[in-house]
């Protein structure tokens, strides 16, 4: 083979082998452009998800601050709750110690009453007996001065 065929052959693979590198490397590139593009909306789609995570973070501190103050609402509202349960019940122990007292009262009122109605009776039967024995004494005697003065109207008739 002469020398300039095998120069142009030579040539000819070069220029094959430029151009399949070229192809190779619009295909890389092309590759790399796509994979490129994927990672690119990948990293894009991750950072709105980030941002949405984010924005849903933020609402559920919201949240966790607003049932902080609930709570501590209602912690508040049982203490009142509690420190009224405490007051009533210090009241019916108020109440109950002066209704006892109350019918300790009574109970020594209705005792001086059955006492005094026990010092009446025996009064009053002292009083009766007396009475009794006196209108007998005394009729006895009107029934003896009657005697007598009926004795001297005879005597004298």
């Amino acid at each position: 083979m002469p020398n300039d065929q095998i120069t142009i052959t030579l040539e000819a693979m070069q220029q094959m082998f430029r151009e399949s590198e070229e192809r190779l490397e619009n295909r890389l590139v092309e590759k790399f452009e796509s994979e490129f593009l994927n990672i690119y909306r990948k990293i894009d789609s991750i950072q709105g998800l980030i941002r949405f995570l984010d924005h849903k973070v933020g609402d559920i501190k919201s949240d966790i601050d607003i049932l902080k103050r609930e709570a501590i609402q209602i912690n508040k509202r049982l203490d009142n709750l509690e420190n009224r349960f405490d007051s009533l019940e210090t009241r019916f122990d108020n109440l109950e110690n002066r209704f006892d007292s109350l019918e300790t009262r009574f109970d020594n009122l209705e005792n001086r009453f059955d006492s005094l109605e026990i010092q009446i009776d025996k009064r009053f039967d002292g009083m009766a007996n007396g009475f009794l024995e006196f209108t007998s004494v005394t009729f006895d005697n009107h029934n003896n001065r009657i005697t007598a003065l009926e004795q001297n109207k005879h005597l004298t008739t």
